[in-house]
Protein backbone atom coordinates (compact mmCIF):
# COMPACT_ATOMS: atom_id res chain seq x y z
CA UNK A 1 0.00 0.00 0.00
CA UNK A 2 1.22 3.51 -0.71
CA UNK A 3 2.48 5.87 1.99
CA UNK A 4 -0.04 8.54 0.94
CA UNK A 5 -3.61 8.53 2.18
CA UNK A 6 -6.05 6.50 0.15
CA UNK A 7 -9.36 8.13 -0.67
CA UNK A 8 -10.16 7.00 -4.22
CA UNK A 9 -9.73 3.31 -4.92
CA UNK A 10 -10.43 1.42 -8.12
CA UNK A 11 -12.76 -1.54 -8.02
CA UNK A 12 -9.89 -3.91 -8.96
CA UNK A 13 -7.75 -2.81 -5.97
CA UNK A 14 -10.78 -2.75 -3.69
CA UNK A 15 -11.68 -6.34 -4.49
CA UNK A 16 -8.04 -7.51 -4.33
CA UNK A 17 -7.53 -5.89 -0.90
CA UNK A 18 -11.03 -6.39 0.51
CA UNK A 19 -10.98 -6.99 4.24
CA UNK A 20 -14.70 -6.65 5.01
CA UNK A 21 -16.12 -9.40 2.82
CA UNK A 22 -19.61 -7.92 3.03
CA UNK A 23 -22.16 -9.54 0.79
CA UNK A 24 -24.46 -7.38 -1.28
CA UNK A 25 -22.71 -4.09 -0.47
CA UNK A 26 -23.68 -1.24 -2.76
CA UNK A 27 -21.80 2.00 -3.33
CA UNK A 28 -21.40 4.62 -6.03
CA UNK A 29 -18.52 4.58 -8.47
CA UNK A 30 -17.22 6.67 -11.36
CA UNK A 31 -14.18 6.93 -13.64
CA UNK A 32 -11.14 8.36 -11.82
CA UNK A 33 -7.50 7.64 -10.84
CA UNK A 34 -6.81 5.03 -8.16
CA UNK A 35 -4.80 6.18 -5.12
CA UNK A 36 -3.49 2.62 -4.59
CA UNK A 37 -2.27 1.48 -8.01
CA UNK A 38 -2.30 4.76 -9.93
CA UNK A 39 -4.37 3.40 -12.81
CA UNK A 40 -6.17 6.22 -14.62
CA UNK A 41 -9.66 6.30 -16.13
CA UNK A 42 -10.86 3.23 -14.24
CA UNK A 43 -14.07 2.62 -12.22
CA UNK A 44 -13.40 3.96 -8.70
CA UNK A 45 -15.13 4.61 -5.40
CA UNK A 46 -14.23 7.37 -2.95
CA UNK A 47 -15.00 5.20 0.02
CA UNK A 48 -12.04 2.94 0.64
CA UNK A 49 -13.75 1.92 3.87
CA UNK A 50 -16.28 -0.04 1.78
CA UNK A 51 -13.44 -2.51 1.29
CA UNK A 52 -12.19 -2.35 4.89
CA UNK A 53 -9.18 -0.24 3.91
CA UNK A 54 -8.35 2.54 6.38
CA UNK A 55 -5.72 5.25 6.62
CA UNK A 56 -5.74 5.17 10.43
CA UNK A 57 -7.46 3.74 13.52
CA UNK A 58 -9.87 6.69 13.77
CA UNK A 59 -11.28 5.99 10.27
CA UNK A 60 -11.72 2.34 11.23
CA UNK A 61 -13.55 3.21 14.48
CA UNK A 62 -15.91 5.61 12.68
CA UNK A 63 -16.65 3.01 10.01
CA UNK A 64 -17.42 0.37 12.64
CA UNK A 65 -20.09 2.69 14.06
CA UNK A 66 -21.50 3.42 10.60
CA UNK A 67 -21.68 -0.30 9.79
CA UNK A 68 -23.78 -0.86 12.91
CA UNK A 69 -26.35 1.74 11.88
Amino acid sequence: MSKNKIFTICIKCGIANNKKRQKGGVFGSWIDTCDMCGDKNVPCASAQHDFGIYNNAKEKAIDKIQDAI
